[in-house]
C-alpha cells in the first residue's frame, strides 16, 4: 500500500476492512491492510490480521460497528461513531472513511479500558435494546434505525402479525404460545437471516437492505411458507428508490391487514 511507512509511523490505530456480504447482509469483514498501531492494540500480528476476516479471530461481530462501516461504504461519506466494545472490553471513538466503493478505513481516535461494570452495561444493553423471549431487536432499536435511514437507498420492508397467536394462548396456554413466536422467528431468521425487529406482543417488522430480485425470492419462500404452516400474515413491498422507513412500515401494516383478513375469512375465524 502507498505510504505504507507513514501509516506504520502512525501512533493512531488505522486499519482497512472490506466487507463481506451473506445473502446481501454484511455480516463480516477482511482486513485489507492494518498499520503497527492497529496489531499492537488488538495484540495480533499484521501477517495474522491481513487478509483474515473477522470471524475468523473473534466468536461474534458487533452490530454498531457492523453498521458503521456499512453506512460509510453504502453513503460514501465520513461517519463518527463512539461505543464499548465487548470483544476487546474497551470504549473506542472511530472515525470511518470510505475508499472506492467496496472498502473503509477506519481511525481509532481514542479508548479506554471498560470499567469493571462491562458484564452488568452489556446485560443493560441487551435488555434494553433485544427482545428476551425472540432475541430480536425491539422497538426501540427499529427507532433508531427509523432515525439513521437514508431515504435514497434502497430497501425491502415486511410487516408481519402472527395469526391467532390469542386463540393459541387460550386453548393450549402461554408457554405454547411463547413456542409460537419462537417458532415463527426461527423459520423467518433461516429463510432471511436476522432480519426481524418485535415491536409487539405478535407484531414484527423485518428491514432487508439486499437486492430487490433476492428481496423477490425471499417473498416467494415466505409466501410457501406461510401457505404451509399459516404461521403469520405479512405485507411487503420493496423500494427501488428508498423511502421514508416509517411511512414504508405504515404501507406494509396496511398490506398485511389485506392478507391477514383473507386468513381470518378462509379460516371462518372472528376476530
Amino acid at each position: 500500500m502507498q505510504y505504507e511507512k507513514i501509516l506504520n509511523n502512525c501512533p493512531c490505530p488505522i486499519f482497512v476492512i472490506k466487507p463481506i456480504r451473506n445473502a446481501d447482509k454484511f455480516d463480516d469483514f477482511i482486513y485489507e491492510y492494518v498499520n503497527d498501531a492497529f496489531a499492537s492494540f488488538l495484540g495480533i500480528s499484521k501477517g495474522k490480521l491481513m487478509g483474515a476476516n473477522y470471524l475468523s479471530l473473534y466468536d461474534y461481530t458487533e452490530k454498531i460497528w457492523m453498521d458503521l462501516f456499512e453506512k460509510t461504504i453504502a453513503e460514501h461519506k465520513p461517519h463518527l461513531v463512539q461505543s464499548e466494545s465487548t470483544i476487546i472490553e474497551k470504549n473506542l471513538l472511530i472515525q470511518a472513511y470510505p475508499i472506492d466503493d467496496d472498502c473503509c478505513a477506519c481511525i481509532i481516535i481514542s479508548f479506554e479500558a471498560s470499567s469493571g461494570t462491562k458484564n452488568f452495561n452489556q446485560e443493560l444493553f441487551k435488555r434494553a435494546n433485544y427482545d428476551a423471549l425472540t432475541g430480536c431487536a425491539n422497538r426501540y432499536m427499529l427507532e433508531e434505525e427509523i432515525k439513521s435511514n437514508n431515504d435514497k437507498i434502497p430497501l425491502g420492508v415486511i410487516y408481519f402479525d402472527l395469526n391467532d397467536l390469542k386463540g393459541v394462548n387460550d386453548k393450549y396456554g402461554h408457554e405454547a404460545g411463547d413456542n409460537y413466536i419462537r417458532s415463527f422467528v426461527q423459520s423467518i431468521n433461516e429463510l432471511g437471516g436476522n432480519l426481524l425487529y418485535r415491536i409487539g406482543g405478535d407484531e414484527f417488522v423485518a428491514i432487508y437492505k439486499g437486492e430487490e430480485a433476492k428481496f423477490l425470492d425471499l417473498i416467494k419462500a415466505l409466501e410457501l411458507l406461510m401457505k404451509e404452516t399459516n404461521l403469520a400474515s405479512f405485507g411487503a413491498k420493496y423500494y427501488a428508490d428508498g423511502a421514508n422507513l416509517k411511512n414504508a412500515i405504515a404501507e406494509c401494516d396496511m398490506l398485511m391487514y389485506k392478507y391477514k383478513q383473507e386468513f381470518f375469512d378462509k379460516n371462518n375465524i372472528k376476530r
